[in-house]
C-alpha cells in the first residue's frame, strides 16, 4: 500500500472522523491536548499506531498548513512532549 492510501485508509475511521470533528472551534492549545490524549489513550489500547500517527500527524501538519503551530520536524514525537509552539 502507498502511503497516499495508508493516509486515506487512516483518516476514514468513523471514530476519528466523531473525534476530529469534535475539535471543531476549539482553540489551538485544547486541539493540542486532545490529539495528545487521543495518541496516548490508543498507546494503552494497542491500537494500531501506525494509523494513530498517520492520523495525529495528517492533523498537525493542516494545523502548520494554517500557521496555527510552528512547523517542526517531528511533529508527532513534539506533540506527545509537549514542545509544539502555538502561534495563533
Amino acid at each position: 500500500m502507498s502511503y497516499k492510501e495508508d493516509v486515506a485508509k487512516a483518516v476514514a475511521d468513523p471514530e476519528w472522523q466523531k473525534f476530529r470533528l469534535s475539535l471543531k472551534g476549539e482553540s489551538t492549545k485544547y486541539k493540542l491536548e486532545a490529539l495528545r490524549l487521543y495518541y496516548v489513550e490508543a498507546s494503552n489500547r494497542n491500537d494500531d499506531l501506525k494509523d494513530v500517527a498517520i492520523r495525529v500527524y495528517n492533523y498537525l501538519t493542516a494545523l502548520a498548513r494554517g500557521g496555527q503551530i510552528a512547523t517542526t520536524m517531528n511533529y508527532v514525537d513534539d506533540l506527545e512532549n509537549g514542545q509544539l509552539k502555538v502561534l495563533k
